[in-house]
């Protein structure tokens, strides 16, 4: 009788923890986790200007889009640090900042950059109306909702067009 070889199995949560804590102690993904607080911690202003990039023993590196703006967070730097060490974990503290000149790479920012969607006025009762009457002749219903939503969103929006038009000379 032949003897199978004995095969070593590795509980899959162990190679999860194996991998994760690679990742995880990865000086690109330690600035990653500094990367919300920098944005609170600074303002939109020198968030659009600056990106962490590396956070190594204490030592975070940021990329700075100017050398002006390196010049200016020179200046910057103890209050920098105060804002930012004030939020943070104990394991992500930073003892220092370094600025190298690059390109940003625009990873998402935690501010918010676009405008809140408009808010619609209610529709009128004969808009409702009329809108109703364009969807009867759906049969599915959840169609026919839609397409009731959809049209009576053009009619307010094409009622508030005729609102805001331009008065001529």
């Amino acid at each position: 009788m032949k003897k199978r070889p004995q095969s070593h199995f590795i509980p899959v949560g162990n190679l999860v923890e194996q991998v994760a804590t690679r990742l995880v102690d990865h000086p690109r993904n330690q600035a990653l986790r500094v990367w919300r607080e920098w944005c609170r911690a600074v303002g939109d202003t020198i968030a659009r200007h600056t990106e962490p990039i590396r956070l190594l023993n204490g030592l975070l590196t940021l990329r700075v889009d100017s050398p002006s703006w390196s010049n200016q967070l020179v200046f910057l730097k103890p209050d920098l640090l105060e804002q930012l060490n004030a939020n943070l974990l104990p394991e992500n503290k930073i003892r220092d900042i370094r600025f190298q000149h690059g390109i940003l790479k625009g990873l998402p920012r935690t501010t918010p950059t676009k405008p809140p969607p408009p808010v619609w006025p209610a529709p009128l009762s004969e808009e409702e109306a009329r809108a109703r009457a364009l969807v009867t002749h759906i049969t599915h219903p959840p169609l026919q909702e839609v397409m009731y939503r959809v049209i009576l969103k053009n009619m307010i929006r094409k009622r508030l067009e005729k609102e805001i038009e331009p008065v001529s000379k």
